[in-house]
């Protein structure tokens, strides 16, 4: 059963024109499987172009087509039913005469080669014969047609680029023309200084554009038609010196002293016009806010017996207020003893025989003077930093005349002892974040839990077995809320000292009766995140939600 839609005249396919048919098409049920079809015809009746949409089973939304439609199936898939989808019907005609037809159903643009008609007159709606008129099945709307300019075309390509000296930029350019006879080709050419334009060599409708890296002006990109200067288009470009606008530098920003390698590399560098510039460039790496590593001050000391005594390192501000004290035990024998003290420069060190009764055992107050060692190097060329003690530092990747800065922190992590003996040991030069738990793992893998008190934890004997190297972690635990709970750092403020959260969180009590102090209350993260600064490594981590009583351990 077939529709025929008229068009008031015909429309001819004159030498050197183009006409574009477009309308939108639906199906009205997806109940029956077999054919339709939307025909364009010549104004005496004649098919020029089929096209077909079928039901592949019964029930289902139509696809573009049946195995013998013109079409085929690279179409895909129809809309629902009900749902209207735009087709455009593109015929254009050289100067020979010759007529072809390119199909456009949704993204897709579909050749269909020479047609035998000279004119367009009609479009048709077929379905094959089960009872009902076509409209039950196949409805068009908003149909139109009208005459393409075959001259008009513009050039598809970048129209803003920078360049890097010692590297030379290549861009992809092509013709957009809505019509292109058979034969037609293209020559290009550019006034971008220093710059050429290379046509393909299998298609003249495309060429690469090469510029050096000294090229900082722009200029512009002409295409002619082998058909006349009549059939032309110009691209401006502008060309400039790249700018880096951004850019990421990849490595950690917590690094352990014991681990005393790392490196930094660069990734998306942006430059001003939003192009990725990476492969272009080569950064240059430094350092700032480099301080001193630790050096140390000598004591010649002689006892009159064997004994311990008390090692007590002061650290004062430029005005002379004591900021901190650190202590540490030292075993004398009898008769000289040369004792070395290392800690950071300006320190002024004593010592005592205790901390209990402050008895001098030597007279001298040193002062740590600065070393010539700085506490980090990096390489310039190659991004590999080393570090050689604790501190703050800022790497800098210089790119073009832009310095990208990376903040890197420096700390001791955990701590390793070799030939421990029983006694205390001091963690005080353990980055804790409040932590007054820590887990000591002996050679053979065994782990102890210990508590700090005055910066120090207690090992005997029977802990150390008979290990020869113990290493000593933090245990960190923290309370994400307001309330006060025992071993854990509560916090509810943006990160500052290492951890914290990236913005303000929202506090939230719990609702459980009974709960546990550490989930009494909580945060809401949402899109917020809690940070601290750690090295690199593999963490066991346990997690307390505030809605419930369980544990979430992974």
């Amino acid at each position: 059963m077939e529709n025929t839609i008229t068009f008031p005249e015909k429309i001819e396919f004159k030498p050197g024109t183009a006409q574009l048919v477009s309308f939108m098409t639906t199906m009205n049920t997806k109940v029956y499987t077999f054919q339709r079809s939307v025909k364009l015809a010549t104004a005496e009746g004649t098919d020029l172009v089929t096209l077909d949409y079928v039901n592949l089973d019964i029930g289902t939304n139509a696809a573009w087509s049946s195995t013998t439609s013109t079409l085929g199936t690279t179409l895909g898939s129809i809309p629902a039913v009900d749902k209207w989808q735009k087709v455009t019907v593109l015929f254009k005609t050289n100067t020979n005469g010759v007529t072809k037809a390119i199909a456009t159903v949704g993204d897709t643009e579909t050749d269909l080669g020479k047609i035998t008609g000279q004119d367009l007159g009609e479009i048709k709606l077929k379905v094959g014969d089960c009872g009902g008129g076509t409209d039950r099945y196949v409805a068009l709307k908003d149909i139109a047609v009208s005459q393409i300019d075959v001259t008009g075309m513009s050039i598809d390509g970048a129209t803003e680029f920078s360049t890097v000296k010692g590297h030379t930029v290549t861009k992809e350019y092509s013709v957009d023309a809505m019509v292109v006879d058979d034969g037609e080709t293209f020559t290009w050419e550019t006034t971008i200084p220093g710059a050429t334009i290379t046509p393909d060599s299998q298609n003249s409708q495309k060429a690469t554009l090469t510029v050096p890296g000294t090229t900082v002006n722009g200029g512009t990109i002409k295409v002619t038609s082998s058909e006349g200067a009549a059939k032309t288009a110009t691209l401006k470009v502008n060309v400039e010196k790249a700018k880096v606008k951004s850019a990421t530098i990849n490595g950690s920003q917590t690094i352990d002293k014991s681990n005393t390698t790392s490196k930094y590399t660069v990734t998306n560098v942006i430059d001003q016009f939003n192009n990725d510039i990476t492969e272009l460039v080569t950064p240059k790496w430094s350092l700032s806010n480099v301080g001193h590593a630790d050096e140390k001050v000598t004591f010649n000391v002689t006892a009159e017996e064997a004994k311990n005594i008390t090692i007590v390192k002061a650290k004062y501000d430029e005005e002379g207020v004591l900021t901190g004290v650190t202590t540490e035990n030292k075993a004398l024998t009898e008769g000289s003893n040369e004792v070395a003290v290392t800690g950071l420069a300006g320190t002024k060190v004593m010592l005592w025989d205790s901390l209990k009764n402050m008895k001098p055992i030597s007279n001298e107050v040193k002062t740590i003077p600065s070393a010539n060692v700085e506490t980090a190097e990096i390489g310039a060329d190659t991004g590999d930093l080393a570090v050689n003690d604790n501190g703050d530092i800022i790497v800098v990747a210089t790119i073009l005349d832009s310095a990208i800065e990376y903040p890197v922190s420096v700390g001791e992590f955990s701590k390793v002892v070799e030939n421990p003996e029983a006694g205390d040991i001091d963690v005080s030069d353990i980055v804790s974040y409040g932590a007054t738990t820590y887990t000591v793992t002996l050679e053979d893998g065994t782990t102890l839990e210990k508590t700090a008190e005055d910066n120090k934890i207690t090992l005997t004997e029977h802990d150390l077995k008979s290990t020869d190297k113990i290493e000593i972690v933090p245990n960190y635990k923290f309370n994400l809320g307001s309330s006060t709970v025992d071993g854990y750092v509560t916090t509810n403020v943006t990160k500052s000292n290492g951890y914290g959260f990236t913005k303000e969180p929202t506090v939230v009590t719990s609702t459980i009766e009974g709960a546990k102090p550490v989930q009494t209350d909580g945060v809401n993260l949402n899109t917020n995140q809690f940070e601290v600064n750690l090295p690199d490594g593999r963490y066991d981590m346990t997690f307390s939600k505030t809605e419930t009583e369980e544990l979430i351990s992974e």
